[in-house]
């Protein structure tokens, strides 16, 4: 039993025998061929995977590269400068800090100060000293009730019979000095007479001070 007509054997019009595995490799390249025909130039080898991309693409993304690259390199060097300059300035601070402090307790002023312990020491010796005479000793427990921490004496004169005392002494500046005249006045001294004013070689004012008492501090 025939399965083609006559006129179809005729006209031999019967499909050519085609190998196995050709046509399907040839559709699978036409197709390929089609999909990449707008891109160009780019070309895909399914036989050996290599993929490359148009020159300008590759160009594109070249600058993009070269682009972000430079922006991480300024953001690097930016972040650089600014923990740079932070640490200039927070040296900048603490030599601030130092100088401040050795301006507050310079070597003059520790000098003075280990002259104040010094006084301070000789004078707790010397008022019990003092004690064993009422009157010098209740005119130097007066004297010492009014003396400025940045004040030291160096000599003590006292003369009862005219109710006076002449003093030597040294004050941290001359604004101490000030406020020292001002707190004998308020101890009750009169006549205060300041004289023989010198600053020191450590930056200190040396005086002469001279002032009566009231004779009931004797009393006491």
């Amino acid at each position: 039993m025939d399965l083609f007509p006559k006129d179809y054997k005729r006209n031999d019009l019967v499909s050519p025998a085609v190998e196995p595995g050709v046509g399907a490799a040839s559709f699978l390249k036409n197709l390929k061929n089609k999909f990449f025909a707008g891109f160009g130039q780019a070309k895909l080898g399914f036989g050996n995977g290599n993929f490359s991309l148009p020159s300008k693409t590759k160009e594109t993304f070249l600058r993009m590269g070269v682009i972000i690259s430079g922006a991480a390199l300024v953001v690097v060097l930016l972040l650089w400068a600014g923990l740079f300059f932070y640490q200039k300035s927070l040296f900048g601070q603490i030599n601030d800090l130092k100088k401040q402090q050795s301006e507050i307790f310079s070597a003059e002023d520790k000098a003075m100060a280990a002259k104040i312990v010094d006084f301070n020491k000789g004078a707790t010796l010397a008022q019990q000293l003092l004690k064993n005479h009422i009157y010098s000793s209740a005119i130097f427990s007066q004297l010492a009730a009014a003396t400025l921490p940045r004040v030291q004496w160096r000599s003590f004169d006292l003369a009862v019979n005219d109710n006076s005392a002449a003093l030597k002494g040294l004050a941290a500046d001359y604004a101490t000095l000030a406020k020292q005249i001002l707190a004998l006045n308020e101890a009750g001294f009169s006549n205060i007479k300041i004289s023989n004013i010198l600053l020191d070689k450590i930056g200190g004012v040396g005086f002469a001070a001279a002032f009566n008492f009231d004779p009931k501090i004797l009393l006491k």
